[in-house]
């Protein structure tokens, strides 16, 4: 008997270390990958958020400004912009194989598929406000299947912090509650329900003030700005995309059905947000990331019935080639793949472009028209200002919200926009990309 014991000890040491490998393999690969990954305009727009905090910003709840804040205060470069994230997704990681049933916490084949989806890697080293929704998504479904099992005061009040959280971090997570709440309706009838909603609710009253006393930009960007005209394609875009940059295990998903409370919860994430997602790609574009917070979900309910019957090998053929699409896109970013054989860059070549700009413009602000990303960019890697301008009607920006236009009246600028118009001179880089700048004074370009 006490051979036994102790073999099932080792046993269990050698599980936990295989399972925090795994964990500090991800954090390591997705460090380096920041490293050496230049910033995304998506990034370097929100980071243009951290230099005013606030409780909401036109776009996006201010989680994501707080995540890039926390680490670029002390590292004023990529790694700093992204450690937060980076740490942050691991955390959820954590959480979320934690969840698991025991028998798969360690098993390769959660693994392999967690490195197979080629977005939520993606979201593992770049900063989007996907990637702490799908951390604190999964802290929120780990302490949800824990308060299922004994609805303690602990799991409720945790419950109500992360519920916050999540609405903080982007609206997506009115879905992701309502979800649950359709997948076990006798929630509604236990008290501790309801306090989770208060403190969630509690928590979150400063950013409603803050919609409230802008206007609710946020509400009319997302609802309204974005709409457009009916169209099949979109639906065929969202369809295809979803196939290519999540994978099969998504759509794998959406036909299991649930064996508990908790498993049914996952069940609903995925279709819900799934068909939700189909349906608003009707009105418009949806974008890859929207449906991220069924991803772990789905994972969840894939591996734990492929566990149940290892002899199907057709799992790991399917997982494969995503492993490899997703290697192949982390090379690309790196540049360590030519993107010269690949198509026009994405990332890389960023820092370059942006450096020579800045010596053209001098210390003058450049002046965007109609875009909001590229004068973050040009901030980040040359720390002189920049600010976009849009025509009274078309789409706004934080930059609007700050009123930062008004602060140029009068002064010498550089207007540039993608596009040829009267006056401007083009400026290039080797013939790889083009802009086409004009000095000018800002009331003159305001309408």
């Amino acid at each position: 008997m006490p051979e036994i014991k102790i073999t099932q000890a080792l046993t269990f040491k050698f599980s936990s270390i295989h399972h925090h490998f795994f964990l500090l393999f991800w954090l390591i690969l997705n460090l380096i990958q920041a490293a050496y990954t230049e910033v995304h305009n998506d990034e370097s727009y929100y980071w243009i958020y951290t230099k005013q905090l606030d409780w909401g910003y036109y776009d996006h709840p201010p989680m994501v400004a707080l995540v890039i804040k926390a680490g670029y205060q002390f590292l004023s470069n990529e790694v700093g912009l992204r450690i937060g994230n980076v740490m942050l997704m691991t955390l959820g990681l954590l959480f979320f194989l934690r969840s698991l049933p025991k028998a798969l916490q360690h098993h390769p084949v959660v693994y392999l598929a967690l490195l197979a989806v080629p977005f939520l890697n993606y979201l593992g080293y770049l900063v989007f406000p996907d990637g702490a929704l799908v951390a604190f998504g999964a802290m929120f479904l780990f302490v949800y299947q824990r308060w299922l099992a004994g609805d303690s005061w602990r799991w409720t009040l945790l419950m109500g912090l992360l519920a916050a959280a999540l609405l903080y971090t982007k609206y997506h997570a009115a879905i992701f509650f309502l979800c649950i709440v359709l997948s076990n309706f006798t929630l509604l009838g236990k008290r501790k329900f309801y306090v989770i909603l208060i403190v969630g609710l509690v928590l979150y009253i400063p950013h409603i003030w803050w919609q409230v006393s802008h206007g609710f930009p946020s509400i009319k960007f997302h609802l309204v700005d974005r709409s457009s005209a009916f169209e099949w394609k979109y639906a065929w875009r969202f369809v295809g995309e979803q196939l290519l940059n999540v994978g099969p295990v998504l759509f794998i998903a959406l036909f299991m059905k649930s064996r508990d409370d908790f498993e049914r919860a996952l069940v609903f994430l995925v279709r819900g947000f799934f068909f939700f997602f189909l349906f608003s790609s009707l009105r418009g574009i949806v974008h890859i990331q929207w449906t991220s917070l069924a991803w772990l979900p789905a994972i969840f309910l894939v591996a734990s019935r492929w566990s149940e019957r290892p002899k199907r090998k057709w799992w790991l053929v399917l997982i494969l080639p995503y492993l490899l699409l997703t290697t192949l896109f982390r090379l690309v970013l790196l540049d360590i793949i030519p993107r010269e054989k690949i198509g026009p860059h994405y990332v890389q070549g960023q820092e370059e472009w942006y450096r020579a700009l800045g010596k053209e413009v001098g210390d003058r602000t450049l002046v965007f028209h109609n875009d909001l990303k590229e004068p973050s960019a040009y901030e980040f890697y040359t720390g002189k200002p920049a600010m976009a301008l849009y025509p009274t009607g078309i789409k706004k920006s934080q930059y609007d919200l700050w009123q930062l236009e008004s602060t140029l009246t009068g002064k010498s600028v550089v207007i540039a926009s993608k596009d040829p118009f009267d006056g401007a001179t083009e400026f290039s880089l080797g013939g790889r990309r083009r802009i086409y700048l004009k000095e000018s004074r800002i009331e003159e370009q305001v309408h």
